[in-house]
């Protein structure tokens, strides 16, 4: 007999990163009624495993800390399943082109075949060929873009309406593969894409009627794997004439509130991001509180409200001098507090950002309305990326030292912020 009440469930032979203040990284995971009774060696969980344990042999593999969720906008993933999705193809050329060569049997009338979801992986160095898109796309132009977003696969037919060849250079904030020669190749990184991407036309109404209508279909199945909550990511300003500078890119005021009344409605919960001091001005942050509240108030889904200041110093708009320097810390701290004050009644929880804020920021702000740290964080890169220099990740421990000082309590909670009653 076990000298251990039995487990639920043991993973073994693992790499465990457990995020505490020394980093350790463990071999095995004991769950028990839902809770993580015990990290260690293999060797010491092997004594809660009894008759009805579940036993997973990692095989070395990693276990992280849950996450909150995957990043996920809905409306353009719905339209990209109804288009050429690549996602679960095997990783092979061939694999891909006998599904875009089917698609484009299938759609005749598409003046463009769209997709997504290739992995670099299938192409050799990583990057896809315009000579293995044109064998299958005929004389129409072809744009997919990788499984992150962040590249484009591209045929001739695209570049050439694009006008991009040798001679063109690469914008500021992307890059043009090219050969040998100096001919493009067909791959497009980052803001290149967008040279492609500007003449392709915006989906339709009955498209994206039918795109939001399959994502809400997969946001069911989400909900009943266990997903709870979705990031309030690509918020950004929600004003169309702002989001034509910032953002254009990405899906407009509108279909991003639809996608948060949606997710609400299917029992999903998000929260409201706003980045602010970059282009915009003080009429537009109220028009974007205004417009989420609105939705706040049908559906009750907002779980907190997260402003996020410009972080400016390598962002390709300020280099280009097309924005500010980001938001003074006056307004970084206003934006907190009227936020605590437009959403009292509706949105309990502020969030400050410390990773765009600073340790000393955040403090002041704890003052005026914030209640949420916000999260440990793992190898943190977007804010980084811009310029950002207070840090990529903090322990529980780190997080209590900086409210130790105002006296404030700290409680570790779900994304949902229920409360962990042994955290």
């Amino acid at each position: 007999m076990s000298a251990e009440p039995a487990a639920d469930l043991v993973l073994l032979g693992g790499a465990v990163f457990t995020m505490d203040a020394a980093r350790r990284s463990l071999e095995a995971v004991v769950v028990r009624g839902g809770r993580i009774v015990f990290t260690g060696t293999s060797r010491d969980a092997a004594a809660f495993v009894g008759p009805r344990t579940r036993r997973i042999d990692l095989r070395g593999r990693t276990v992280l800390p849950g996450f909150q969720d995957a990043h996920v906008h809905p409306a353009m993933a719905g339209i990209n399943l109804g288009r050429c999705p690549l996602h679960d193809l095997p990783r092979t050329v061939a694999a891909y082109q006998a599904a875009i060569a089917a698609y484009a049997t299938r759609e005749p009338d598409r003046r463009w075949i769209e997709g997504d979801g290739w992995y670099m992986e299938a192409f050799a160095g990583g990057t896809p060929s315009r000579h293995d898109l044109d064998a299958v796309t005929g004389d129409r132009p072809a744009f997919f873009a990788n499984r992150d977003g962040h590249g484009a696969w591209v045929n001739s037919v695209a570049l050439r309406w694009a006008e991009i060849d040798r001679e063109t250079a690469d914008p500021p904030d992307g890059r043009i593969e090219r050969d040998a020669a100096g001919d493009p190749t067909g791959t497009l990184h980052e803001g290149a894409m967008e040279l492609v991407r500007r003449l392709i036309p915006e989906a339709g109404v009955d498209e994206l009627a039918a795109g939001i209508e399959l994502a809400q279909t997969y946001l069911h199945r989400l909900d009943d794997a266990g997903l709870r909550s979705l990031p309030g990511t690509a918020a950004e300003i929600l004003d169309d004439d702002i989001r034509a500078i910032l953002c254009p890119d990405k899906i407009n005021t509108q279909q991003w509130l639809d996608c948060h009344e949606i997710a609400h409605k299917v029992g999903l919960g998000s929260n409201v991001t706003i980045m602010h001091g970059s282009v915009e001005g003080p009429r537009h942050w109220a028009r974007h509180i205004k417009r989420t509240t609105a939705v706040q108030q049908r559906t009750g889904g907002f779980t907190e409200f997260i402003p996020l200041p410009f972080v400016h110093m390598a962002s390709p708009i300020y280099l280009q001098k097309k924005s500010r320097r980001g938001p003074t810390f006056r307004e970084v701290l206003l934006m907190h507090a009227v936020g605590r004050i437009a959403y009292h009644g509706l949105i309990n929880s502020v969030q400050a950002s410390w990773v765009k804020i600073g340790v000393e920021g955040v403090r002041q702000l704890l003052q005026a309305g914030v209640n949420d740290l916000g999260g440990t964080l793992m190898n943190e890169n977007i804010s980084r990326a811009a310029g950002a220099t207070h840090g990529q990740g903090k322990t529980p421990e780190e997080l209590a030292d900086i409210v130790a000082p105002l006296g404030r309590p700290l409680e570790q909670r779900t994304t949902l912020y229920g409360r962990l009653a042994n955290a």
